[in-house]
């Protein structure tokens, strides 16, 4: 229960040791999977583990995007080459700055060996995973400890490309660490001797016309993030229209649907014929294996600060509506409440006034019992679950109004 407690802060300490490791304060971050390689001033860090166990893993997530902006340039002059060889380098560029950033703090150097030996676990195709292990093998040769199963596909991968290629190279990459350019440099030359991209292939450009490219890229992303942001407004401005536009067609439909006859009446008009089914309760079903099932509480996936976040946003669009929400609410309660066997013990000296026996009293002066009291009956406990699709399709509005009903569920029940 204490770690429970202490992973609603882990996000933020770990965004702060992430800005005093890359030494840059304007870093923003969110949680999700980490970008490879991490994105100019935007740190993507997973969800705190639900264990100790797990935190040197986490944690190396923060570390290497550390190391990489505080290590990495975005104005070296670039060659334009296949997406898997850029992927090959960006891989190689990742390791680089984990070897750096692991000279000075080794328990961080720690924690990206054992994210790597992690990793490597879960590695069973050797071609889907090829980039990052050229990213361990830059590990290996620098002295970083690395797992016997990524000795293995490091092997795997000097069989695939030739092993001459990384033997030749392999001084010319631990000198060139300190030094980003020539580092790529070194990167486009085993490129071309595994025959990933041919030589003089790639265009080769001055650093005038590369820093006006890599200007422009930037320019670029700005723009396509501003836009991004610009949609994301709009298509959630789109929303809480369509939002208040169903809510508002709903007040006008209990307006026009107040019941005004009886709740028995009512109970008559929302009845549904049910399907016959079959009794299979002498049916035994068992699981395979409940080795990998995972119950996890809703308030174990976000922090503290989004659940008031979200919180304060279904309250806003709730608020404008709370009086259709009371006459629902009224509503499913009397129809809940109708369900209920009830029985009344009548002609009694004391309790509620017998309406429908008023007439005793004159009609028989010597009977004058016109009372009665509902007697005490022992109902079954119910238990209402709620299940919500929480799966990508529930995105934006459908996820919205699940929300909004779940909260009105909530509230009456």
């Amino acid at each position: 229960m204490k770690w429970l407690k202490r992973r609603e802060s882990l996000h933020e300490a770990s965004v702060s040791s992430l800005k005093a490791i890359s030494q840059q304060k304007d870093i923003s971050s969110r949680i999700g999977a980490p970008l490879r390689p991490p994105s100019k001033g935007l740190a993507q860090i997973s969800p705190a583990p639900r264990s100790s166990k797990n935190l040197d893993i986490w944690r190396a997530e923060s570390d290497f995007q550390a190391f990489w902006m505080k290590y990495h340039s975005n104005k070296i002059i670039k060659k334009n080459v296949n997406p898997i060889a850029q992927e090959i380098i960006d891989e190689l560029e990742i390791s680089r700055v984990e070897i750096l950033g692991g000279r000075e703090l080794k328990g961080a150097q720690k924690n990206i060996s054992k994210y790597y030996s992690k990793i490597s676990e879960d590695i069973f195709d050797f071609n889907e995973a090829a980039p990052l292990i050229f990213n361990l093998w830059l590990k290996d040769i620098s002295g970083n400890e690395v797992s016997s199963r990524s000795v293995n596909f490091i092997n795997d991968l000097k069989n695939e490309y030739g092993s001459s290629a990384f033997e030749n190279l392999s001084n010319e990459f631990l000198n060139s660490l300190d030094n980003q350019g020539l580092f790529y440099t070194t990167s486009i030359k085993l490129l071309e001797l595994t025959n990933l991209i041919q030589t003089g292939s790639s265009d080769d450009s001055n650093p005038e016309d590369a820093s006006e490219s890599e200007n422009s890229n930037e320019d670029n992303e700005i723009n396509l993030e501003k836009e991004d942001l610009t949609q994301d407004e709009n298509s959630s401005q789109a929303e809480s229209l369509d939002l208040e536009v169903d809510i508002d067609e709903l007040d006008q439909e209990i307006v026009q649907t107040s019941p005004e006859g009886s709740i028995e009446e009512e109970i008559e008009l929302g009845k549904i014929e049910q399907p016959e089914f079959k009794d299979n309760r002498n049916l035994s079903y068992k699981a395979f294996t409940r080795k990998y099932d995972e119950i996890i509480d809703a308030k174990d996936l976000v922090t503290a600060e989004e659940a008031l976040r979200l919180r304060s946003q279904l309250d806003n669009l709730i608020k404008p509506h709370l009086t259709t929400i009371g006459k629902l609410a009224n509503r499913l309660q009397r129809l809940l409440l109708a369900q209920q066997n009830t029985s009344w013990n009548f002609n009694l000296d004391e309790g509620s006034l017998d309406t429908s026996r008023l007439h005793r009293v004159i009609a028989e002066p010597g009977h004058p019992l016109s009372y009665k009291q509902e007697t005490e009956n022992k109902f079954k406990d119910t238990v209402i679950t709620l299940l919500i699709d929480n799966s990508g399709s529930m995105r934006g509005r459908p996820i919205t109004i699940a929300a909004i009903c779940a909260d009105i569920l909530s509230r009456t029940l």
